[in-house]
């Protein structure tokens, strides 16, 4: 096999772009990569891409960035009219926290000897407002209360991209791009150790799925639905999106014990269609 990474450009038209580079050079929690294969049904080789979330980077979770290189990568994949797999491992849309206005902000309780009865609004002391005004982190409102001038907040917005709805808008562009591909070319799916949120929703939408034994695939976690419950119904994630459940279900359509049994299985699906889509 012969492998040339994918990435996206950072301009605003967010291009694909091939390239060869070390592994472990990519910046974004997501990777992609069009892959030659010279397998016994195609001796002269035969492409397909590669799409795969990267566990090490934020836990797997889809960002605006990931989202984009995922996208721009199977249009890429449509455009070649090549087949599609994407290798699902992941924490879902991603929810962030602007550190920088965590370890400033400070609490205006109802009554501070009992913080337990809540609070009237959260607010920066003047110095912390000089440090964070200019990144734009924050909107405030300038009060007095208590004998002092206190920066209300408002809004948290956060420094650094990708912290907030945006995550869960772009999810939407890959879940349509995922729904397309499906209608245009071969898409797989291989999940492993989990797929959470759009993550799932992503495997689902490309159909043909192959699941590793000890992977999970879910809309959320089954402590979140036992607080909602009121009771303890589930005990773990298996429970709900366990090979058990998905593949007596109709989702996966295949098992495998192991990662290596996915690829090799994905493989053999290979040799059953076509070099390029008509």
């Amino acid at each position: 096999m012969h492998a040339v990474e994918l990435v996206v450009e950072p301009d605003g038209e967010r291009r694909i772009m091939e390239v060869t580079r070390l592994p472990g050079q990519n910046t974004v929690g997501m990777v992609a990569w069009r892959i030659t294969l010279f397998t016994p049904e195609c001796p002269k080789g035969r492409d397909i891409v590669v799409i795969a979330n990267d566990l090490t980077y934020y836990m797997g979770s889809f960002g605006p960035q990931e989202d984009w290189v995922y996208c721009r990568a199977s249009q890429y994949a449509r455009e070649l009219k090549i087949p599609r797999v994407y290798i699902s491992v992941n924490s879902g849309a991603r929810i962030g926290v602007a550190e920088e206005v965590k370890s400033e902000f400070n609490v205006a309780w109802l009554d501070s000897e009992r913080p337990e009865r809540g609070f009237k609004y959260l607010y920066l002391t003047p110095a912390s407002f000089s440090k964070l005004g200019p990144l734009g982190s924050v909107k405030t409102q300038l009060i007095e209360d208590e004998g002092e001038s206190r920066y209300r907040i408002t809004d948290i917005i956060g420094k650094e991209d990708g912290l907030g709805v945006e995550c869960l808008r772009d999810a939407g562009l890959i879940a349509g791009e995922t729904a397309q591909a499906y209608e245009d070319i071969v898409t797989i799916s291989i999940v492993t150790c989990r797929a959470i949120g759009i993550g799932s929703y992503v495997v689902r939408l490309g159909h043909r799925v192959i699941q590793v034994e000890s992977s999970y695939i879910i809309l959320t976690g089954y402590a979140a639905l036992n607080k909602v419950l009121g009771r303890a119904v589930y005990a773990s994630n298996n429970q709900l999106g366990g090979v058990q459940i998905m593949h007596n279900n109709g989702v996966s359509h295949a098992v495998a014990p192991s990662d290596l049994e996915a690829v090799r299985t994905c493989v053999r699906w290979l040799s059953y269609v076509p070099k390029v889509m008509q």
